[in-house]
């Protein structure tokens, strides 16, 4: 399969944070940007799955995006493997029918997977070694748009209230807090699908419809254990189902998907931990440059 030769998310002349920020994620993870680049996408895909784990295990309480998208991840390593085995149809048959090719799928994923990597686990970093102030400093030189700065305020004043909930006890208080935290996450959430619909899903609309629909044996499953799949959650829905449609896909993620991975997390902790173990245990990268809290 034929790796992109860019890597999508890449920082621009004059992004000199977000330039800084992705230059200490190859050295987390042992690498050149060169070296990602030209890896193996299989292999990229369990470093960034351990990157994740790592980061949201720095700050469970606010990093909710890093812990949510390592499984999504996870499920991008899936598609990935079954793509390049032939483990769908063979290619000849399955595009007879409107199906994409393997190398389709495949490539679609990896590039998708390695680009919202590098364009969001950059911002983690800076967040946590710097809080809200990097993220300004980042939006003054137009390493941040306007909205995700929307979205690090929103998640930096959350951890705040989180914080001060929790010196006073107040129980009420504490509830507030944790929902502002997911709220904000949530924007991470939208912004970073915006980003992927440009990156695969607007240049892959036939295979995305194709796959939304009951000719696709293997269906569209959510990342989140035990939680509910594309076509469940469209059915009664009016239009054709449609994964590559933003405006579906986003409400899979915020009505079901969203609230589905926070109860997992609060109810299923030793599966999630075990999950993280493995993805750490896979591909360990360096320990991250900061103590969870700027």
């Amino acid at each position: 399969m034929d790796q992109a030769p860019v890597n999508p998310g890449d920082a621009l002349a004059g992004q000199e944070l977000k330039d800084q920020y992705q230059a200490q994620t190859y050295e987390l993870l042992g690498l050149s940007e060169a070296e990602f680049v030209a890896m193996d996408p299989l292999e990229k895909n369990k470093l960034i799955n351990s990157a994740y784990a790592r980061m949201y295990e720095a700050d469970p309480e606010a990093l909710k995006w890093a812990g949510m998208v390592g499984f999504a991840s996870e499920k991008a390593g899936v598609g990935m493997w079954q793509a390049s085995w032939g483990a769908m149809a063979p290619d000849c048959a399955s595009h007879a029918i409107g199906a994409p090719t393997g190398e389709e799928i495949y490539d679609s994923l990896a590039v998708g997977n390695a680009g919202i990597f590098n364009d969001m686990y950059w911002q983690h970093l800076a967040f946590e070694q710097g809080g809200l102030e990097e993220m300004q400093r980042a939006f003054e030189d137009g390493s941040l748009t306007e909205q995700e700065l929307a979205a690090w305020t929103a998640l930096s004043g959350a951890k705040q209230s989180l914080a001060d909930a929790n010196a006073s006890g107040d129980e009420q208080a504490i509830a507030a807090a944790e929902d502002q935290i997911w709220e904000a996450n949530g924007l991470l959430l939208a912004k970073e699908q915006g980003f992927v619909q440009d990156l695969i899903y607007d240049d892959h609309r036939d295979a995305f419809q194709w796959a939304s629909s009951g000719m696709n044996p293997l269906g569209i499953d959510s990342p989140v254990p035990g939680g509910t799949d594309f076509a469940t959650y469209r059915e009664g829905k009016e239009g054709t189902d449609d994964l590559g449609d933003l405006d579906q896909r986003m409400g899979w993620i915020t009505d079901v998907m969203l609230p589905e991975f926070r109860a997992y997390e609060t109810n299923d902790q030793a599966d999630m931990q075990a999950h993280l173990d493995e993805w750490t245990e896979e591909a360990p990268v360096a320990p991250l440059p900061f103590d969870c809290l700027y």
